[in-house]
């Protein structure tokens, strides 16, 4: 065992740029596999299932309908509630006025309370904002700005939206583990390695 353990120390003193390599390309497989295995997971069990709203779907605090898919804001704290499992809300609509920063919250448990640190902003694309939630939500409140007496004609509003790319989130944190993890696990082994390589004559 001691030879083998000498013979692999040297290899992976010698080499080591080829087993960071290939840590990097082992870590990128697994990702990706994970990824894959775990949106087909969602897939096939239908909790985000994609659907098409209405303004009656919603819970409204201070909104007031106006109409088929039209709200008017009533106070400065205008709230539309929805109770169901989203992990994206997409929303195209017209104002009468900016409404400013689009922000949503969300809660993980029904009927929870929101706070400010389960807060999303909305990601502008063409004429919607995209808000992208974690996947344990169960319940999300959209702010409809600090104006009263706006009026928000929506032309579409629909949670979790059709497509594999919407299933498979490769986000900051695969980045950070992807690029940290490797180098760090290598450096770990090779220690650990020459410690139980240098122990028998330690202990002489």
């Amino acid at each position: 065992m001691t030879e083998r353990l000498q013979a692999f120390r040297r290899y992976a003193h010698a080499h080591f740029a080829r087993l960071l390599a290939a840590a990097y390309l082992l870590t990128a497989v697994s990702v990706v596999v994970l990824h894959l295995v775990y949106g087909a997971c969602i897939a096939l069990s239908g909790r985000f299932s994609a659907k098409d709203l209405t303004v009656s779907d919603f819970e409204a605090v201070g909104a007031m309908p106006a109409g088929y898919q039209t709200v008017l804001t009533t106070t400065d704290d205008d709230q539309l509630i929805y109770d169901g499992p989203v992990r994206e809300l997409d929303i195209i609509f017209i104002s009468s006025q900016d409404p400013g920063e689009m922000v949503a919250f969300y809660t993980h448990k029904p009927n929870g309370e929101f706070g400010t640190d389960r807060m999303v902003y909305a990601q502008k694309y063409g004429d919607g904002y995209r808000f992208v939630f974690p996947d344990s939500t169960c319940r999300i409140r959209l702010d409809l700005g600090v104006y009263p007496g706006v009026w928000f004609d929506f032309l579409e509003i629909r949670i979790n939206p059709d497509g594999w790319q919407n299933l498979f989130r490769f986000g900051t944190k695969d980045l950070f583990y992807g690029l940290v993890c490797p180098p760090v696990v290598l450096f770990l082994a090779l220690a650990l390695c020459d410690a139980a390589a240098d122990w028998p004559r330690r202990r002489k």
